[in-house]
């Protein structure tokens, strides 16, 4: 990507997430960090991924939303199904990992667990 083409996308992320957007005119570093870390990737890849990202989530990006490379040759319905297949495995594990209430809590509850 160019300069010019990562200040697009800071912009427009800025411009998404007002609230937890970088004051990059204070720290100009960012912009830097950007550029360097955003030097190999496609623009048209990075403009979709800040786009769905954007649609998606709530706070600034980090640099990692905006390289991803999942998200590439997968259409919508594909994308979606992958997306939840991780989240359904990460619940998953959540579940078995998860430790059992205290036995005071199970009496509360009527015994149930």
């Amino acid at each position: 990507m160019t300069e010019q083409q990562v200040s697009l996308i800071l912009a427009k992320a800025c411009a998404a997430f007002p609230n937890s957007a970088p004051n990059l005119s204070k720290n100009p570093g960012i912009h830097r960090l950007w550029c360097e870390m955003l030097a190999d990737i496609d623009g048209q890849r990075a403009l979709r991924n800040l786009h769905y990202y954007i649609q998606t989530k709530h706070f600034f990006p980090e640099i990692s939303d905006i390289i991803r490379a999942d998200l590439e040759e997968l259409p919508d319905a594909e994308q979606q199904k992958a997306e939840t297949t991780l989240l359904l495995e990460t619940k998953e594990d959540w579940w078995e990992n998860a430790t059992p209430p205290p036995d005071d809590i199970i009496k509360k509850w009527g015994g149930r667990r």
